[in-house]
């Protein structure tokens, strides 16, 4: 398995060092913001989606940061990917640690219609296919085609 990234909200004061044995840090912002200049969400958003878009869904978000812009950052990989790994920072008798937390929001599934194209449709997570029916106005993206043997 390649390493994953663990992508870092907002790079501060501290020591993120024992972040990377889950993965390669990038620092999705480079700035230690005060908090009477909040930034502009739009900004946050074009500077966030320009680095988040080459991400994978198995890479982490760090949460750490301005609430703003911890909230674009999951906004985009739920979008992306449809669902967000979260590495949270804590601390329990006297011992600091990483926990990887996952929620996804939803799950990918594939069908073959007549054997000649093939659609992937969003299914809400913990709804399994078997309950559930491709139905009308349903997102649909044709992913290839496939010719007939």
């Amino acid at each position: 398995m390649t390493k994953r990234t663990v992508y870092v909200v907002n790079r501060s004061g501290h020591d993120y060092g024992a972040a990377e044995k889950f993965g390669n840090l990038i620092y999705l912002s480079d700035s230690i913001r005060n908090k009477t200049s909040r930034p502009k969400m739009n900004t946050i958003y074009r500077d966030f989606f320009h680095i988040l878009k080459k991400s994978n869904s198995q890479d982490l978000l760090l949460d750490t940061g301005l609430p703003e812009m911890r909230s674009v950052a999951w906004a985009i990989m739920s979008h992306l990917h449809g669902r967000v790994n979260i590495l949270k920072f804590l601390t329990k008798e006297n011992e600091s640690f990483y926990v990887e937390r996952n929620i996804v929001f939803v799950e990918r599934e594939t069908l073959l219609l007549n054997d000649l194209i093939e659609y992937e449709y969003l299914v809400p997570a913990g709804v399994s296919s078997l309950e559930r029916s491709l139905q009308p106005g349903d997102v649909i993206k044709i992913t290839s085609t496939k010719e007939k043997t």
